[in-house]
């Protein structure tokens, strides 16, 4: 018995959290909106934390026959008569949905997981990247997007985990957190808002179901109206609720001094934080107390730019692949219609299924080579990256005004050439340039000496032993627990 109360005492403690942290989606998103952002513009930045292999995903508009449906990923619902196209990331072509996206209008989004205590059924009903393409293959606006996510889930509910979705066009961003068939949006213009995996609605908002505070009444999880919380009724205070905490108050750190000033350089760099500078720091991908914004579960990145004064045409998606301290973010252009093969290309998570023409495995493989040896090799790395980016926002800007003059005079067919000529072309070279800084890592620099253009990083903290965002203290207390059986093994 002694035993077996051992092996159920590991089990609670070590394995079954080790197990529910590894399949939880820890993303985390940024916005700003209007005033907030030094142009004016709305700003959405998300880091996708799946550990899956990505592909940059293209579908055109399509029209389809009366009475037909679309397969999703649990269920089948009526197909509309007409589905916009859009770029998106997704996880390769076995799940139907996407990550994030942006279509033809130039409205986006992103979501991310948020643990409910309303019970799901995990087979039926709408996985959340069924939701985000279905946002974008039938809205376009924001508002309109909020809305259809709520007549949605109100009909169909969500399948799997509670849901924030992000929502944005070029003039505000609506966030909705939805629990099965239940949900809350709220609207934003001027300002800033960061989600992780958990609620942050509580006692307002601008949208919700009808039965919003009804229904948590009678689930005993309030006792009246003025007890009520969206966050705090509907959302599940587990494991991954606790390690969303420190995510989302880092997020507000990291973007708070900078509202009324927002970049989409401020968003890139806010998505490739590590803690760096702070005491919570330890590992830049293997932090053993907290999970950091870029970490090792982190498989793409999007940071979307929609500027009131450009064509729906010329708003753009910028994207990275693996984490984005160790790659760059390429542009793609909200209609561009042909993606390079080697977007599309990659399966598996486990380095055995690296494939060389797979851009995704590409720029994991060199993540692998940094992180072996992340003081010496990120510098470098770094240094590259941030040259190829410089290069792709000076020329955005060029094609952005060269296309929207010929916007501007009627000349679409022309103007939409050159985008998709030039996102090919960027996706293409973007492969090539992390190929040639693969082998560099392969086979050795041209130059031992670091980059004269970056810092060498501090000396680092000393480190803590433990599990990636799995607290020290739970590892303690299996430990303690095993000895003391152990103990009562040897001395009953």
């Amino acid at each position: 018995m002694r035993k077996m109360f051992l092996v159920l005492c590991f089990l609670f403690f070590f394995i079954t959290p080790v197990a529910c942290y590894c399949e939880s989606g820890d993303c985390v998103s940024f916005v700003s909106v209007g005033d907030a952002s030094l142009d004016g513009s709305t700003i959405l930045a998300k880091n996708r934390d799946v550990d899956e292999a990505q592909w940059v995903y293209r579908v055109d508009r399509t029209t389809y026959s009366p009475d037909s449906t679309v397969k999703l990923q649990y269920i089948s619902i009526p197909q509309v008569e007409t589905s916009y196209a859009w770029n998106g990331i997704k996880t390769n072509t076995e799940r139907w949905g996407i990550g994030m996206g942006i279509n033809e209008w130039g409205l986006v989004i992103a979501d991310n997981d948020a643990e409910t205590r309303e019970p799901l059924s995990r087979s039926s009903g709408l996985h959340d990247n069924d939701i985000c393409r279905l946002v974008l293959e039938r809205c376009k606006t924001a508002e309109e997007g909020a809305r259809f996510v709520g007549d949605l889930l109100t009909e169909y509910g969500h399948a799997y985990t509670g849901e924030i979705y992000f929502i944005a066009d070029t003039s505000e961003c609506w966030i909705v957190e939805g629990a099965g068939h239940h949900w809350a949006a709220v609207r934003l213009t001027d300002t800033v808002d960061v989600r992780a995996n958990k609620y942050e609605i509580t006692t307002e908002w601008d949208l919700a179901s009808s039965d919003i505070v009804e229904y948590a009444v009678g689930k005993g999880w309030c006792t009246s109206e003025d007890d009520f919380s969206f966050a705090d009724c509907y959302g599940l205070k587990d494991m991954i609720y606790e390690i969303s905490i420190p995510r989302h108050e880092r997020a507000l750190e990291l973007i708070t001094p900078k509202i009324g000033a927002v970049t989409k350089e401020d968003m890139m760099n806010f998505l490739r934080d590590h803690y760096e500078g702070q005491e919570k720091y330890d590992h830049e991908h293997w932090n053993s107390d907290y999970v950091t914004v870029c970490y090792w579960m982190t498989v793409s990145s999007s940071v979307f730019e929609l500027k009131q004064d450009q064509p729906p045409e010329t708003q753009v998606m910028w994207f990275s692949m693996s984490t984005p301290c160790t790659s760059t973010f390429i542009p793609v252009f909200a209609n561009s219609t042909d993606i390079p093969s080697q977007y599309q290309t990659g399966s598996g998570v486990g380095i055995d299924n690296f494939d060389p023409d797979s851009a995704f495995w590409v720029f994991r493989k060199v993540r692998d080579l940094v992180d072996k040896d992340y003081d010496v090799e990120y510098p470098r790395v770094r240094s590259e990256f941030d040259l190829i980016y410089q290069k792709y926002n000076d020329e955005v800007k060029s094609v952005v005004e060269e296309t929207s003059t010929l916007l501007s005079i009627g000349d679409k067919q022309q103007a939409r050439q050159i985008l998709n000529e030039y996102t090919y072309d960027t996706l293409t070279d973007a492969y090539n340039q992390a190929n040639s800084i693969l082998d560099k890592l392969t086979n050795g620099w041209p130059s031992e000496e670091l980059p004269s253009t970056v810092e060498p990083p501090t000396e680092e903290p000393e480190k803590t032993d433990g599990i990636p965002g799995f607290p020290v203290s739970s590892i303690i207390i299996a430990l303690v627990v095993t000895v003391c059986v152990c103990a009562t093994e040897k001395y009953p």
